[in-house]
């Protein structure tokens, strides 16, 4: 079944981006698995996407920075941080910012 919901996947970790989009293309996701702030930016101009899965450090920058990105493009995508040097501080920050979830890898 092919759905009509795009996901942006921002991964620097090849594996873990490869995982998670076979899992959600399997789903019928149309699915762009990116590793860097900077190419995910330019594809924010290129389509909508109805949800975007951030890792929180990437090798251009924070998540965070990508977050604010994101909602200044569409304030409808959702926005999950993903991290494996989950903080408190960090996960305030992200749902203050308007991130949907933040969850731990």
């Amino acid at each position: 079944m092919i759905k009509n919901d795009n996901i942006l996947i921002v991964e620097d970790d090849c594996g873990m981006r490869e995982t998670l989009s076979d899992i959600l293309s399997e789903e019928g996701y149309g699915i762009t698995g990116i590793g860097t702030i900077a190419r995910a930016k330019k594809e924010l101009k290129n389509k909508f996407y109805n949800v975007a899965v951030v890792d929180m450090k990437l090798p251009d920058g924070m998540g965070l920075e990508l977050l604010d990105e994101i909602k200044k493009v569409s304030e409808d995508t959702a926005v999950i941080i993903c991290t494996g040097f989950a903080s408190i501080d960090n996960a305030v920050s992200a749902l203050n910012k308007g991130a949907f979830s933040y969850i731990r890898k």
